[in-house]
């Protein structure tokens, strides 16, 4: 009996990670809140049981979250117990403070610092603790991910499989917004979602499974590199006609998000990490992969969707709802006096403006998280709002000022302390130029694109860069080999 028990075992802790797929698809068919919760705690269970194939879930889960929580409530933390399954067992086991090299983890004491700072403020002005416990949610569950990553062992093999698991969802993402796209959102997408009373400005934009088009857009931006990355390690001809017509799928999409700060952010990285390397040569299957995007994606999906546009107006005979042809519109207007204008009124200028006025009152601690335009301010109305003047709903889009706005000058200064401490950690226990060339540049996109959005709460984008510091942490303890090793498919 014990040897009947012990290989089912074997065989669930095998199977776990196409056992957790099976799940999250069970969840669109059993769209009951209490069918979610059953099937998160099974994957909870699961990855308990099987770490890595729990952590190879986070990447799936993450990059169809919104649509999957839409139709299925209950599966709202599926990833967050996942991570919490893969968490606590490393930290009972390599015991905080006895076994493990704490001096590597340093840094996110600074980050602890600055949580306590903005959770004082805002106790001080009134937040409540429900919406506390959220911003902390918010900040600190893919945070773990940087002790998880760091103390699991990793094979090339694995990492191999994480970079073609992550494209292959891009795919799949990529191809489910150009239906959107073409369709003018009437296909693939949950008929609430449909029914978004959306401007001209954003109707043109894909917002895919992940209903942002600011996150959809970093997370090809992330798959882009994934997939030249693979290219590079894989010379046989059938490889490189994949992942050169993955890089061009996923660049084609990512323009047709139409996320400007993104693409500035990316060309900036990407300027910096080939300058840094000084083989602008390097340059090409990515200078390749985005003109065969526009040629072959981009052009030909934004002709098919104003061709279904003109369509549609010719039959109902109104061009209301139809903005055909203002695609490029959106890249080329993007520093035109008409867009500042807007933005100093109700966009991004307005609230920085707004920003600095809430932070001249508070400037030492600020007026604590779930209080200024974060993710808790959307779900529970901020104790602020109606002495300043602002409207609910609103959210800041620069993680510069929301910082500065929440946590004051104490709290700006631990986080600055946690950014620097990251960077000297990277410095001092990553192995490599090439991995530390690459997560600069990585934390430069993540820099510039925070002047544009609120990456601190990017589930998906602070999903790989804490799993990339992890890494970076790992190798030097692990000893992690340079050498190619044979090429693997499929998720072991």
């Amino acid at each position: 009996m014990n040897k009947i028990s012990g290989d089912s075992m074997q065989i669930v802790k095998k199977y776990a990670f196409v056992m957790q797929i099976v799940f999250l698809l069970g969840s669109l068919v059993f769209q009951r809140d209490w069918a979610g919760y059953g099937l998160s705690a099974a994957i909870f269970l699961l990855a308990f049981l099987n770490r890595k194939a729990g952590f190879y879930f986070l990447f799936v889960y993450f990059s169809v979250r919104p649509f999957v929580i839409e139709l299925n409530p209950g599966m709202k933390f599926a990833g967050d117990l996942a991570i919490l399954a893969l968490f606590f067992p490393l930290f009972y086991q390599k015991g905080w403070g006895r076994n493990a090299d704490c001096r590597r983890y340093r840094f996110i004491g600074y980050f602890l610092a600055f949580s306590f700072i903005g959770s004082l403020a805002a106790f001080l002005s009134g937040v409540d603790i429900f919406a506390l416990f959220f911003q902390w949610r918010a900040y600190w569950i893919t945070l773990l991910l940087v002790f998880i990553v760091a103390e699991m062992k990793w094979t090339k093999k694995e990492i191999a499989n994480l970079l073609l698991l992550t494209v292959g969802m891009a795919d799949l993402l990529a191809v489910c917004g150009l239906v959107e796209k073409i369709s003018w959102r009437t296909l693939l997408l949950p008929e609430s979602w449909q029914n978004w009373q959306l401007s001209g400005t954003n109707r043109i934009r894909i917002y895919g499974l992940l209903a942002n088009p600011n996150v959809l857009a970093g997370y090809f931006v992330i798959a882009f590199v994934s997939a030249i990355a693979l290219l590079r390690r894989n010379p046989s001809a059938k490889s490189r006609w994949f992942f050169m017509g993955s890089a061009a799928l996923i660049f084609g999409a990512f323009l047709l998000t139409y996320s400007r700060g993104t693409m500035i952010a990316f060309l900036l990285a990407a300027v910096f990490y080939y300058a840094a390397k000084r083989e602008f040569s390097a340059a090409k299957p990515v200078l390749l992969s985005a003109l065969s995007a526009v040629l072959l994606v981009y052009l030909p999906a934004v002709a098919l969707a104003d061709m279904v546009g003109k369509n549609f107006m010719e039959g109902n005979g109104s061009s209301r709802e139809m903005p055909v042809g203002e695609g490029g519109k959106r890249y080329s207007d993007l520093l035109s006096g008409e867009m500042i204008e807007e933005s100093a009124q109700w966009g991004r200028i307005y609230i920085v403006k707004k920003g600095l006025e809430i932070f001249m009152d508070h400037p030492w601690i600020g007026t604590g998280f779930a209080t200024f335009g974060d993710s808790a301010t959307l779900v529970r109305s901020s104790p602020i709002y109606e002495k300043y003047r602002l409207s609910e709903g609103i959210y800041t889009d620069n993680q510069y000022i929301q910082i500065v706005v929440q946590s004051g000058l104490a709290g700006t200064a631990c986080f600055s302390l946690f950014v620097f401490g990251m960077l000297r950690a990277v410095r001092r226990y990553a192995g490599g130029r090439e991995a530390r060339l690459l997560f600069y540049a990585f934390f430069a996109m993540a820099a510039i694109g925070s002047a544009f959005y609120n990456m601190l709460e990017d589930k998906i984008f602070t999903l790989y860069f804490y799993s990339f510091l992890g890494y970076l942490l790992n190798r030097r303890k692990t000893g992690f080999p340079e050498r190619r090793e044979a090429k693997g498919s499929g998720i072991g």
